[in-house]
């Protein structure tokens, strides 16, 4: 498993007791430490938000790369 990747400048929040059911995070950003950040990235970014053992927020760079399959040549048609 690789280490963990954070995004800099963005924060992620539970919703305000009032909020709607339908409202599930709120995030905070930071313009100018995100713009930093995103600047050292490629060109697409997947964030995931995720939800800590002690039930708060936070947001993690989603580094998943689906493996290839070999095609099996041995198939006899």
């Amino acid at each position: 498993m690789a280490d963990k990747q954070f995004a800099d400048g963005i924060r992620a929040f539970k919703p305000n007791a009032k909020a709607p059911d339908f409202v599930k995070v709120e995030l905070t950003i930071n313009k100018a430490e995100f713009t930093a950040w995103l600047a050292s990235q490629p060109d697409e970014v997947r964030l995931t938000v995720k939800q800590s053992q002690k039930g708060t927020y936070y947001t993690e760079v989603n580094t998943f790369t689906p493996q290839q399959k070999e095609k099996d040549t041995d198939l006899p048609f």
